[in-house]
């Protein structure tokens, strides 16, 4: 008995990734590089085709050395995160509140994890080369950098202290309920997430998180007590992705995906100290291939970039080592669904924002990220994601 429950436990485990193994087409895999050294930034090699983000960040007229306006940075708290009055901002944000605050250092780190994934340097390159980078708005770019600075400093902050992350989660909830009558629970909260998003995937998205996140205080305290129920919550999550651009004819970032959602981590743990941070057994190219795929994904497929890109650009994220990548990812994940929640929901209403030529950009992205999910499915899995069958036997072989 104890062993069919183990299978049948594992089958469910398995389960929601049987359907989504289209035979889809992908060409010339690549070949991933070995890590290498990341050449400094210099605005004199900006057309240099080493250096795609370097071009970007000429074309989009970011300044590298630029400081933060404690204005700005006090309008985002209050009007875009809510969290103006939230106890202890200020041990969070520390003198950004007050005075300008050099983003170099800041700007740099993001830089250095950009070119450190390979997919995100060699897209970078092909989108610059090809026409594809948007003209930007500089007042909304202006805005979600200090965005970014903002939600870095928070996910670090939910990341190094669990109280604080306890504290977060309910004060968030309550701002939900009170300003914009979510409440807290599901199935409860699904109608009025609906009407707010007007999305399906949206409301598929924060609900998960919602118990995703509610689950990391127990796991913070007590360790990781079910490992597949854990691997099955981000199949889950990528799944939910993978659907809605599969439906929006994104089909090749999609079947990169099914190479993510086949191949979870393989361990996770709590570290020991205070931080009680938890811990997840990826290879790098995963996660580098997760970042890209992720990337892809909100491009094609969402609104409100200014601030749905900033969860992915914060070093904490971009920069992390691939232990850390998922679990800061998600912190910064839940935070953002929050912040889109309420952007969508204020009165005035706010209008939403879409990038010129997203659907352009994204487009090739996918193509790109599907050619390294296949190389990464025949030397990880032994397969051709371009098979149903291989793929087939690789989900039987994760069942048994």
């Amino acid at each position: 008995m104890a062993e069919r429950t183990s299978i049948a436990h594992r089958a469910r485990v398995a389960a929601p990734y049987a359907m989504y193994l289209p035979a889809l087409v992908v060409r010339h895999p690549p070949v991933f590089r070995k890590s290498r050294a990341v050449p400094p930034y210099s605005p004199t090699a900006q057309a240099a085709p080493e250096t795609g983000f370097d071009a970007i960040v000429g074309l989009l007229g970011i300044d590298m050395e630029m400081e933060t306006d404690p204005d700005v940075v006090n309008s985002i708290l209050r009007d875009d995160m809510l969290l103006d009055d939230f106890p202890g901002k200020e041990a969070i944000f520390g003198e950004k509140l007050e005075r300008p605050w050099s983003a170099a250092a800041f700007l740099a780190s993001v830089r250095t994890g950009f070119l450190a994934r390979e997919p995100l340097a060699e897209y970078s390159r092909e989108a610059v080369e090809r026409g594809l980078i948007p003209p930007p708005n500089p007042q909304i770019l202006h805005r979600a950098i200090h965005h970014t600075i903002l939600l870095d400093d928070l996910t670090r902050a939910m990341a190094d202290d669990p109280q604080l992350m306890d504290d977060l989660l309910a004060f968030l909830m309550r701002k939900r309920e009170d300003k914009f009558g979510v409440p807290p629970k599901f199935p409860k909260n699904v109608r009025r997430l609906r009407e707010i998003t007007g999305s399906v995937f949206e409301v598929a998205k924060i609900v998960t998180m919602d118990w995703v996140f509610a689950q990391y205080a127990e796991i913070r305290e007590r360790g990781i007590e079910d490992l597949p129920k854990r691997q099955l919550s981000l199949g889950v999550n990528i799944v939910e992705a993978l659907l809605t651009e599969n439906g929006n004819g994104f089909k090749p970032n999609a079947l990169t995906g099914v190479a993510l959602a086949l191949n979870p981590f393989s361990d996770a743990w709590v570290t020991d100290d205070s931080r009680r941070f938890i811990k997840y057994k990826l290879d790098a190219r995963w996660t580098d291939l997760y970042e890209s795929w992720n990337l892809a994904f909100v491009t094609g497929n969402e609104e409100n970039l200014h601030l749905i890109y900033t969860k992915l650009f914060i070093p904490s994220v971009i920069g992390a080592p691939h232990d850390d990548y998922l679990f800061n990812r998600a912190l910064s994940l839940w935070a953002t669904a929050q912040f889109v929640i309420f952007w969508k929901a204020a009165t005035p209403k706010r209008p939403d924002y879409q990038m010129p030529g997203s659907e352009e950009l994204a487009a090739p992205w996918g193509e790109m990220n599907a050619r390294y999910a296949e190389a990464y499915v025949r030397e990880h899995n032994h397969a051709d994601l371009r098979s149903r069958w291989s793929m087939f036997k690789v989900l039987l072989r994760k069942i048994f």
